[in-house]
């Protein structure tokens, strides 16, 4: 895996938490060049504006097809789906958390947040 790895849209430069990329031709070493179909993010006190609203934004506008954003403290995460019609579920306690593009993606959330 690699750590650190630049995310470039348009003029965009970010650095996620973690990206989904599922073909090789979208990257480098060092950078994605292309939307990847999902990106989570972890907040941090000084990154939560910027990722509550900056970032939902961007991701969403460069066609990330899902972006989710884990709060550790509230153990809670949002995962919000870019499609025809958006959506957003908030999952945390006992919820087991369904994603959009992966369907056979569950977890279940009390494993997570101790």
């Amino acid at each position: 895996p690699l750590q650190d790895t630049e995310l470039q849209l348009e003029e965009n430069l970010f650095v996620p938490d973690i990206s989904v990329v599922c073909s090789d031709t979208k990257t480098t070493k060092q950078r994605i060049v292309s939307a990847p179909l999902m990106v989570v993010e972890i907040l941090s006190q000084s990154s939560m504006s910027r990722d509550y609203i900056y970032k939902l934004n961007a991701y969403k506008r460069l066609g990330i097809k899902e972006y989710w954003i884990v709060d550790g403290v509230a153990k809670i995460i949002i995962v919000h789906h870019f499609g025809d019609e958006d959506e957003t579920v908030s999952f945390s306690g006992d919820d087991i958390l369904k994603s959009f593009v992966f369907p056979e993606v569950e977890i279940e959330l009390n494993k997570i947040f101790v």
